[in-house]
């Protein structure tokens, strides 16, 4: 499978561009914050397999990861409870 290495960094950018497109339409999506993480740790595995020199780089994987992963983990806990027009809190008066 020599050579289709390129192919296969330009489908993986194509999907990370495309995943944060979704991330920013669909901003209130639980789901999308938690596959994030998900995929940060996979993404940081793959690093570590194919060039674990840079895990001494100065921004390395696992500090951009795990400052990725606290971001996603701030939308999941502050928009548990962020009212909305569709979970709108206040009654109607009459």
């Amino acid at each position: 499978m020599h050579g289709f290495e390129g192919s296969a960094l330009n489908l993986i950018g194509i999907a990370e561009i495309l995943f944060g497109i979704a991330l920013l339409v669909n901003w209130r999506s639980r789901q999308l914050l938690v596959v994030n993480n998900i995929l940060m740790i996979v993404l940081a595995g793959g690093a570590l397999v194919s060039r674990p020199a840079l895990f001494v780089a100065p921004f390395n994987p696992v500090v951009l990861n795990l400052a990725m992963a606290v971001l996603a983990a701030i939308g999941l806990w502050v928009g548990y409870d962020l009212p909305s027009a569709r979970n709108c809190r206040r009654s109607e008066e009459k």
